[in-house]
């Protein structure tokens, strides 16, 4: 079941499953900052027309996956973007509806709340050859890469 409304139990287990995504990414060599994603599950609740929490619970109750997003203002246009913070499916239940219903939740606050596109980061480096087809097929486009390098 997917749920839009995040309370303090719930965020506690975001909190926690963010970490698990952390450890699985190409951020795991880094800290994982867990009151600077607090802080974005505290704006979920307190400017939920700006910032977005949805997750998914097994029928038993086990948390299994999140979506985190914004809406921001495009520098170039001013013109009010929907993007994800962070999205996230435990490995056992990947290929099962979870993410597509998410992000349909995400999409419908979006639109709710006016903004006129979405845009998805995928800088993980989890699923990634797998995100490129599923992406376009979902009515996304494909636009540049991410390069980043250690200083």
């Amino acid at each position: 079941m997917i749920y839009t409304k995040l309370d303090v139990e719930a965020a506690r287990e975001v909190l926690a499953l963010g970490k698990v995504l952390h450890a699985e990414s190409r951020y795991a060599s880094t800290p994982y900052n867990e009151e600077s994603i607090w802080k974005l599950l505290d704006l979920s609740l307190v400017m939920p027309h700006k910032f977005f929490c949805a997750y998914s619970r097994d029928k038993d109750g086990a948390l299994n996956g999140f979506f985190l997003g914004q809406i921001a203002t495009e520098y170039f246009t001013n013109r009010p973007i929907a993007n994800d913070l962070g999205m996230y499916v435990s490995p056992e239940r990947r290929g099962s509806p979870i993410f597509f219903k998410m992000l349909k939740a995400f999409e419908q606050w979006a639109k709710d709340n006016k903004a006129v596109k979405s845009v998805l980061y995928h800088s993980t480096g989890i699923n990634t050859e797998q995100s490129k087809e599923m992406f376009p097929r979902l009515g996304y486009t494909h636009y540049g890469h991410i390069f980043d390098k250690e200083l």
